[in-house]
């Protein structure tokens, strides 16, 4: 597990290098890497809903949380791919956790 969230690091901090407008939506980072996922491993882009589950819950794609885990920490050791939104995250981070604790 540990080796597969290293080589998603690769792939995420490549895609948030190349496109800026991955660094702040993990839906779009996910569905990005889906897609070069499945271009890479030459799997036609018109597959239909099922076929994309089915890749999904036999582990052919990867997790989408291995996916937004990487991008977290490719965005903690490199901060010229955190996207604008990081920032404000970051400072609501202590708010969210004391409101959790109480």
């Amino acid at each position: 597990m540990i080796q597969k969230i290293k080589n998603m690091q690769e792939v995420v901090a490549t895609a948030l290098e190349k496109y800026a407008h991955l660094r702040d939506d993990d839906n779009r980072l996910v569905a990005y890497i889906w897609w070069k996922h499945l271009k890479d491993n030459n799997i036609p882009e018109d597959i239909i809903t099922m076929d994309f589950l089915q890749l999904y819950a036999s582990n052919q794609l990867p997790q989408a949380d291995v996916i937004t885990r990487a991008r977290r920490k490719v965005q903690e050791e490199k901060p010229n791919l955190r996207g604008k939104l990081w920032n404000e995250r970051h400072q609501l981070k202590e708010e969210v956790k004391n409101n959790i604790n109480h």
